[in-house]
C-alpha cells in the first residue's frame, strides 16, 4: 500500500562494488533509512537498525534471454511485497542487464520517504559513487532527521486564519466527485495504474501556456501546476457534472533550509477548491486555479494539515517538478513502480511528473478498482487524453464545447438515438414519466 518504488536504468555498465560501498555509506548516514517499526498487537515501537545493515543486493540478468523484461518483472513483485513488520523500510537491488546497462531498484516505505527525499537521497548516492570512484567530489551534507523536523516544530506556528482557510475549503461542496455517476468512495485499496505520456509538442504548449495570460506567475513550477490543475479540474467536471471541484493535494513542506536537507518523510496533504462554470475556458478555470493556488501555498503551513480521512477528498493531484538527473555522469531512466494499491480513501490519484528530465510530462491515473472497474478505467483516460489534446489546441475554447466521447461510443448512443428519435426534447424524462402515470 505505502511502497514507494523506483526503477532506474542506466546507458552504462555501473561498478557493483562500488555501488554497494557508496549505497552503505548514505544508509550508515541517515538514520531514517534504518527506521524499523512493529506493526503487531496494535503500536508501533519504533527503533534504528545498526550500521551496515540494509545492504544493497546484486542480481546478474546479462545472459538471460530478456533481462529488461526480466528486470521489470523483478521490479513488480517486489514492489507489490509488504515490508516485513520490525524489518526494514528500505530495499536496493543493483541488477546487471548488459555489459553496456545497468538497472537499480529502489523500493522504501512512505513512512520514511517522499518523492523530495528520494531525489535527495539518489543526488546523494550519485556523489558518494563518484567519490570511491576517485572523482573530484564536494560530497553535500544530509541534515539528520530529528534535527530538521524539531527545527521546523520549533519555528512555526500557524495564526487562527490559516485553521479557518482550511476549514473553509474542507467545507465546501464536491470534496467528493462521483465520476460517471459511480459511488465515489472506494471500498478496498485495490489500484490499477494507466499513464499517459504527452509528447514533446503537448509538453512545449503547456510550458508556452506558462508564459501567457490567466497563467503567468511569478514561479515557473506554479504556473505549470495551474496548467495542470484547470485540465484536470475541467476533465472532472465534464465527467460527474460537478460545478463544485475539489481535490488534495501534496505540499513538499520543507521551507527551511535544514527540511530541504533532510532524508525522511515531510509532505502534508490540503484541499484544493475550484469552480468551473459552463461558459469556462482553458484560461478562465486557469486564472481560477493560480489564484487558489497561491492561497493553498500562502496557508500550507507546517502541521496544519489534517491526517483524518472525514477531511479528505477522494481525488489527488500530485504535481512533481523535479528530475532525478543523471548518474554517474550518465542519463538515467526513472520508472515510478506501481505498487498495484493505494488509500482506500482515494478514488483516483493523478501523478504529473517528469522523473526522466526528457522535458515530456507522464500522468499517472490511479484508478481505485472499486470505483473505476476496468473498461471504465481505459475510457476515462481516452475522455482526459481528448480534453487535454483539444483544449492545448486553443485554451479559449469553451470547455463543455469539447465532444470527449470515443469513437465507440458515438456508435453506442447513435444507436440509442435512433430508437428514440420521437422523444420530445422539451420534456424530461421525469416529467414525461409522471404524465404517463
Amino acid at each position: 500500500l505505502y511502497n514507494m518504488t523506483f526503477a532506474f536504468t542506466f546507458p552504462t555498465e555501473l561498478d557493483p562494488e562500488v555501488f554497494c560501498e557508496a549505497w552503505q555509506r548514505v544508509v550508515d548516514g541517515n538514520d531514517v533509512l534504518r527506521t524499523q517499526v512493529d506493526f503487531q498487537d496494535g503500536a508501533a515501537p519504533v527503533a534504528t537498525a545498526p550500521q551496515g545493515s540494509c545492504a544493497t543486493e546484486f542480481l546478474d540478468l546479462s545472459q538471460r534471454p530478456d533481462p529488461e523484461a526480466e528486470f521489470q518483472d523483478v521490479c513488480r513483485k517486489r514492489a507489490s511485497t509488504p515490508f516485513a513488520s520490525g524489518g526494514n523500510l528500505v530495499e536496493s537491488l543493483l541488477v546487471r542487464l548488459a555489459d553496456d546497462r545497468t538497472g537499480w531498484f529502489l523500493n522504501q516505505h512512505h513512512l520514511i520517504t517522499d518523492a523530495w527525499s528520494t531525489l535527495l537521497l539518489y543526488r546523494q548516492l550519485d556523489a558518494e559513487y563518484r567519490a570511491f570512484r576517485g572523482d573530484a567530489v564536494d560530497l553535500p551534507t544530509l541534515v539528520p532527521y530529528q534535527t530538521a523536523a524539531t527545527d521546523l516544530a520549533a519555528r512555526f506556528e500557524a495564526p487562527p486564519e490559516v485553521g479557518e482557510h482550511w476549514a473553509s475549503r474542507q467545507a465546501r461542496a464536491g470534496r467528493k466527485v462521483s465520476y460517471y455517476g459511480r459511488g465515489p468512495d472506494p471500498t478496498d485499496t485495490r489500484s490499477a495504474r494507466h499513464t499517459l505520456e504527452l509528447d514533446d509538442e503537448q509538453s512545449r504548449a503547456i510550458d508556452r501556456l506558462c508564459h501567457e495570460e490567466g497563467f503567468r506567475s511569478l514561479s515557473r513550477d506554479l504556473s505549470r501546476f495551474a496548467v495542470f490543475a484547470a485540465l484536470v479540474t475541467g476533465w472532472m467536471q465534464r465527467v460527474s457534472g460537478q460545478r463544485e471541484i475539489a481535490f488534495d493535494a501534496p505540499v513538499a513542506g520543507r521551507p527551511t533550509p535544514a527540511a530541504k536537507g533532510a532524508l525522511g518523510l515531510f509532505i502534508e496533504m490540503f484541499p484544493f477548491a475550484a469552480t468551473v462554470d459552463p461558459q469556462d475556458t482553458l484560461r478562465t478555470v486557469g486564472a481560477r486555479c493560480l489564484e487558489e493556488a497561491s492561497l493553498f501555498l500562502r496557508n500550507a503551513l507546517h502541521g496544519t494539515s489534517s491526517p483524518s480521512g472525514a477531511t479528505s477528498s477522494n481525488t489527488v493531484l500530485n504535481f512533481f517538478p523535479a528530475s532525478f538527473g543523471s548518474f554517474a555522469d550518465v542519463p538515467v531512466e526513472a520508472v515510478w513502480v506501481h505498487p498495484g494499491h493505494g488509500d482506500s480513501v482515494h478514488a483516483l490519484r493523478i501523478q504529473v511528473h517528469d522523473f526522466s528530465g526528457t522535458g515530456r510530462y507522464v500522468l499517472h491515473f490511479d484508478c481505485n478498482e472499486s470505483v473505476f472497474p476496468p473498461d471504465l478505467r481505459e475510457r476515462c483516460l481516452e475522455h482526459f487524453k481528448t480534453h487535454l489534446t483539444a483544449l492545448l489546441a486553443d485554451p479559449d475554447r469553451a470547455i463543455a464545447e469539447v465532444d470527449l466521447r470515443t469513437d465507440h461510443e458515438r456508435r453506442t448512443q447513435a444507436g440509442l438515438g435512433a430508437r428514440c428519435a420521437e422523444v420530445p426534447p422539451e420534456h424530461t424524462a421525469v416529467h414525461l414519466f409522471d404524465r404517463q402515470v
